[in-house]
């Protein structure tokens, strides 16, 4: 299992670097962490934007606004989330035991109380602190999940608050689960390790820490995602006021 972080701070080119090894072939494991300092609204590859988050407010404000390729609910980016991504074969992967790693990596780091919940999210003291989901595609699982630990709630919850009263077809697309939040104020780098290591014993494999520019993606291909990601066609597919 090769493990990096990512060089990018934006969501559009974490996004196409998740994909650009998600499609590798042939298939091999990663796991890799990214912060996306620009602030950003991401939402779940089958869900109508204006149903999740005040879609016109982000716009107004310069809030960027991302279309996953995997499915889940909306959450938040800023320079307090840590996310990691997980890349393997999908027949060796199940949510829960998975999730349960970093459960036990949030309790290696000293934090009590804290259990996997459904709907892939994690839990502390009544407060979910982070959620998760998934796509996959052939052989390849990609799994990723947001860990709150310095984030802006009040911003959190100003831009998910639908503005949206009405929608046509409102029970069409899957809707997010409003949950109450909290910041685990965790160093960003003690959890990475944390991680890192129960994956590493789970897949029962030495990690294979890697530089960027050593991945096998090249330039091109990445460019390819980044003007996917960054398109209103795939961005808005779904949305509908």
């Amino acid at each position: 299992m090769q493990v990096f972080i990512s060089p990018y701070h934006d969501a559009i080119s974490n996004a196409a670097l998740e994909e650009s090894l998600f499609r590798l072939r042939p298939l091999r494991r990663f796991l890799f962490f990214y912060v996306n300092t620009e602030e950003t609204v991401l939402w779940g590859r089958n869900q109508n934007p204006y149903l999740e988050c005040a879609l016109d407010l982000c716009r107004d404000e310069g809030i960027s606004l991302l279309r996953r390729i995997s499915g889940g609910g909306t959450v938040f980016h800023d320079s307090g989330n840590l996310n990691y991504v997980l890349i393997m074969e999908r027949c060796h992967w199940d949510a829960s035991s998975f999730l349960q790693l970093v459960v036990q990596g949030l309790e290696d780091c000293g934090l009590s109380d804290i259990r996997a919940c459904e709907r892939h999210s994690i839990w502390q003291a009544g407060h979910k602190v982070s959620g998760s989901a998934f796509a996959q595609s052939g052989p390849a699982l990609l799994w990723h999940g947001c860990i709150l630990l310095q984030s802006d709630l009040s911003r959190l919850w100003r831009f998910l608050t639908p503005q949206a009263e009405t929608v046509p077809d409102a029970t069409a697309t899957p809707r997010s689960l409003r949950s109450p939040v909290a910041n685990l104020g965790l160093p960003a780098a003690q959890l990475q390790s944390a991680i890192v290591e129960r994956f590493s014993a789970k897949l029962q494999c030495n990690p294979e820490w890697i530089a960027y520019e050593y991945l096998p993606i090249d330039t091109a291909t990445l460019q390819i995602y980044r003007e996917k990601f960054a398109a209103p066609e795939w961005t808005f597919a779904l949305a509908k006021k």
